[in-house]
């Protein structure tokens, strides 16, 4: 595979996250990084593969959110099981 294949323009968009900056390797590392931006915000430098292949789409502020979610709806459940008398 060219050089030139594995870098990726800048603005193009993997799921949440935006390439915003050059490729890199870091010493020890045989695979090429991207700076990015997630739709939250937050600057992240995942491997170039990976998002070309779909293993990483966001900074994982998707499963923060969803276990927030998750939390709020247990905790509803147990003071709901708690009004009405019942075992949670």
């Amino acid at each position: 595979m060219s050089r030139a294949r594995k870098h990726l323009p800048i603005g193009t968009v993997f799921g949440k996250l935006t390439v915003v900056g050059g490729h890199f390797m870091r010493a020890g590392e045989p695979w090429y990084r991207c700076v990015t931006q997630c739709a939250c915000g937050k600057v992240t430098e995942p491997f170039v593969h990976q998002l070309r292949y779909g293993s990483t789409s966001s900074c994982g502020c998707g499963r923060i959110q969803g276990l927030k979610r998750a939390w709020a709806e247990q905790r509803a459940a147990k003071e709901l099981a708690e009004a009405t008398g019942e075992q949670a």
